[in-house]
């Protein structure tokens, strides 16, 4: 996660703060809202994701996915 002193890579002269926020997403036609981290630069103002962000929020929808698979398979 970034810390309050890492530099944006983007201008170089913010620094990045951390951020969640809920996106809606959709697998076979089920919907659901996950967690979404990134982080915002406070001088330019620029989104970006650092690779623990990233990870992260692949393994929320790869987890989501799996929830829904069992559900159809279930069903």
């Amino acid at each position: 996660m970034n810390t309050p002193n890492t530099v944006c890579r983007i201008c170089g002269e913010g620094y990045l703060r951390a951020k969640v926020d809920q996106n809606c997403v959709e697998y076979r036609g089920r919907r659901t809202k996950l967690d979404c981290e990134y982080s915002v630069c406070d001088a330019c103002g620029s989104d970006q994701a650092n690779a623990g962000q990233l990870r992260r929020n692949k393994r929320a929808m790869m987890a989501f996915r799996k929830q829904v698979g069992k559900l159809l398979a279930d069903a």
